[in-house]
């Protein structure tokens, strides 16, 4: 028996780190008044102005297969094709039953451009989330980027040149 044991480990698949089977659903979407509510493809997502002084959007994940042990999530937002914004690596904690799924609250997703560079434009925020068990879970939502709605002019760069793509800049008139 032991022999047995000892061959189906080392069978072709067997120990492999990469689950094959594919991605589970994640919901998207933001806390409102203690609720989960899914963001819808082209939604106005808030970027607000965090502690440590990085603009930031705050989104919140779901799934309702999902193991909720200390899921390991990473979350980015790209603008014209330019990755503006990725999650910084936190401690893990364990995501809370809503009554419709697992829910990782308020991840912090901080911009790494200046906010002239992206405000305004739509972003493609994507996440994806491996759980307790190593199962992968993925989803992706277009947002429209806002602070102080759109034209923003409190938030204008004088040089095009600023941002890692001028076409994307919301010059200063």
């Amino acid at each position: 028996m032991r022999l047995l044991l000892f061959f189906a480990l080392l069978a072709p698949g067997c120990g492999d780190d990469e689950d094959t089977r594919p991605p589970g659903v994640l919901d998207l979407g933001v806390r409102v008044d203690e609720t989960f509510e899914p963001l819808a493809e082209g939604a106005t997502m808030a970027v607000i102005l965090g502690p440590n002084g990085l603009n930031m959007v705050v989104p919140s994940l779901r799934s309702a297969q999902i193991d909720p042990r200390a899921p390991d999530p990473t979350v980015s937002v790209t603008v014209g094709g330019i990755l503006m914004a990725a999650d910084i690596e936190g401690a893990r904690v364990d995501m809370e039953d809503d009554g419709t799924g697992n829910v990782l609250w308020d991840l912090r997703v901080p911009f790494q451009t200046e906010l002239c560079c992206y405000i305004c434009e739509e972003g493609l925020m994507k996440a994806k989330i491996r759980d307790a068990t190593g199962r992968r879970f993925e989803g992706q939502v277009t947002i429209r980027l806002e602070r102080g709605g759109c034209p923003d002019t409190a938030a204008c760069c004088g040089d095009p040149n600023t941002c890692p793509d001028p076409s994307l800049t919301q010059l200063c008139e």
